[in-house]
């Protein structure tokens, strides 16, 4: 999909109650592993796509718990993480908004010199 196109965002969405429990089974980290694949992939062809991360809970201490570690490593990587779609949806709309604004803003700066 990269290669192919420019997308303005990449919205990852993982189910921790589904991912966490099979990924203790067979012993790997595939959290980590999605979350590196997907900015691996970004970072490789696409400089200007955003990537935000919605992490989805059922409210179990040990998912709940999982996921504060995935938020804080997230974090470090400079990922914004967000808890719902929706979420993420605004913010990555009021990002596009101040985008376009700020070239409006560059292009009239420009043309005035």
């Amino acid at each position: 999909m990269l290669t192919e196109s420019e997308p303005d965002a990449i919205v990852m969405h993982l189910n921790l109650p589904a991912i966490v429990p099979f990924a203790n089974e067979i012993g790997v980290d595939l959290l980590d592993n999605l979350i590196r694949s997907a900015l691996d992939a970004v970072s490789a062809h696409r400089k200007n796509t955003h990537f935000v991360l919605v992490l989805r809970s059922n409210g179990h201490p040990d998912i709940d718990r999982r996921k504060l570690d995935e938020r804080q490593r997230a974090a470090d990587l400079g990922i914004p993480v967000f808890d719902e779609y929706t979420n993420a949806a605004r913010a990555l709309a009021a990002l596009g908004t101040y985008e376009a604004r700020r070239q409006l803003l560059d292009t009239g700066t420009a043309e005035q010199q």
